[in-house]
Parts: structure tokens; C-alpha cells; sequence
């Protein structure tokens, strides 16, 4: 593996729960970057995905959303089924716990965002 794959991957579900944009929007500009500049194999295609379903509930400005949403499209340019497949299933996996949830407006925001997110990943 590539040490800037490495490096982009290292830690990365810990480092998405990062509460600061500026970090927020480092670690998916170089996110995006590897997608655009690397072959990236489809495993790891696949686990960048299943990790972003944590940033659904952590990420609640409009900024912040954006970049998931940002990568996902990207991602999907280079690998379109992998990328469709590994989405929803991440997110079918993560929402299943809001079953019993009652309805609120911040679970409808969350919704709302994984419903863009498996939109650009099937567009």
C-alpha cells in the first residue's frame, strides 16, 4: 500500500468524529484527492464507505455534510457499483438502531442526509 493511502486511512473513523471543520474538511479534501489521483482497490473503496455513516449524527451543519456527500460522488465516478453497494449497505447497517426511535427533527435531518448520500451514490 501506497504510504499516502496509508496515510490518508490511518485512524480514519476516529479522526471523522473530530468535532473542528477545518480538520473536517482536511481529511476529506485528502480523501478526495486519493480518489481522484489514485487506483484505489475496491476493498478499500468499500471501507471508506462503511466508515461514513458515523459522521450521519456527528456532522449537523451544513458544511460539515457536504463532505461526505462531496467524497461519495467522487468515489462513485471511479467506482460506481462498489460504491453503491458498500453505501447502503453501511447505511442500512448504522440507521437499523433508529427503528424504535421516535420521529423528531433531527433524526429526519439525519434521514434526509443518507437519502443524498445513497441518491449520488447510485447517480
Amino acid at each position: 500500500m501506497d504510504a499516502k493511502v496509508a496515510k490518508c486511512l490511518k485512524d480514519l473513523p476516529s479522526r471523522l468524529q473530530t468535532n473542528k471543520l477545518t480538520v473536517r474538511k482536511e481529511i476529506f479534501d485528502d480523501l478526495v484527492d486519493l480518489m481522484k489521483e489514485e487506483e484505489l482497490q475496491e476493498n478499500i473503496v468499500k471501507g471508506i464507505c462503511k466508515v461514513l455513516p458515523v459522521t450521519l449524527i456527528r456532522y449537523n451543519d451544513a458544511a460539515s455534510r457536504a463532505l461526505p456527500l462531496t467524497l461519495i460522488k467522487e468515489a462513485a465516478t471511479k467506482h460506481p457499483e462498489t460504491v453503491a453497494k458498500a453505501i447502503n449497505l453501511g447505511l442500512l447497517e448504522y440507521v437499523g438502531m433508529w427503528r424504535n426511535t421516535t420521529p423528531s427533527r433531527a433524526v429526519a435531518k439525519d434521514c434526509v442526509a443518507a437519502l443524498a448520500w445513497s441518491v449520488a451514490a447510485i447517480s
